[in-house]
């Protein structure tokens, strides 16, 4: 996979994935300062490295937006197993099909500490280049996985103590009234659709966010965010 941005590069550097790293190629006519720094950086951490002219990288990377640098890496996907060894919370996709969506939730997960993150085989986008690109490189410090079926998945995770909340905008509790446990998987559904059915059946629980009702709902990502932080915060009590 080719990703791309002075941000993400620089993330990636700074995280385990390093190691999966096939070259990272800079451009040798550029003169920004951020850019040499990171050259700099990739020196010292023993990545493969090498410069072309700012229109190689273009078509190598299919974007004018590379600012000077694009990687080459191999991103690979976690077993769940090791998702629920480590104990970390997890977020849950059903339905996320915009990667805008996708990216903005993981780079809000890594703030509130949901490394774990679950996206299904079907009905969901896949991590892409864009992904990577809207999460700013907040990817690499967590763990996707992904699954073949997300209710069977839900059922191994309650089976290792952790409390599911789906978010549903007709729940009859607000996300600041669930009981959780010290391991917690927030679902999160499509901004049209929302959960289905049987997903929203495997929750423990199931919770809106309180609005002011002006407007239809919160997107995806805001959504998973908001529910996210309350977690953030009720864990941190403990």
């Amino acid at each position: 996979m080719i990703i791309y941005g002075i941000n993400v590069v620089d993330e990636l550097l700074r995280s385990e994935y390093i190691k999966d790293v096939n070259e990272i190629i800079f451009d040798k006519e550029s003169k920004n300062k951020r850019l040499d720094e990171l050259l700099e950086k990739a020196k010292g951490v023993g990545v493969k490295i090498r410069t072309l002219d700012k229109r190689s990288i273009e078509n190598i990377s299919k974007t004018t937006h590379h600012q000077g640098v694009i990687c080459d890496i191999r991103l690979k996907y976690f077993d769940l197993e090791y998702l629920v060894d480590n104990g970390f919370n997890v977020l849950l996709c059903d339905s996320i099909q915009d990667p805008n969506n996708l990216g903005a939730m993981i780079r809000s997960a890594v703030l509130f500490n949901f490394y774990g993150i679950v996206i299904p085989k079907d009905r969901n986008t896949e991590i892409t280049s864009s992904v990577i690109k809207v999460s700013s490189g907040a990817i690499f410090h967590t763990y996707p996985c992904r699954v073949v079926n997300l209710n069977r998945t839900i059922e191994i995770l309650k089976e290792s103590n952790y409390t599911i909340i789906g978010l549903d905008a007709n729940a009859t509790i607000e996300i600041t009234q669930a009981k959780h446990g010290d391991k917690v998987g927030i679902v999160i559904g499509s901004e049209g659709e929302g959960l289905r059915k049987l997903t929203k059946e495997k929750c423990d629980h199931l919770v809106k966010i309180p609005t002011t009702n002006k407007i239809d709902s919160l997107n995806a990502s805001s959504a998973a965010t908001i529910a996210m932080y309350q977690v953030f915060i009720n864990l941190r009590k403990k």
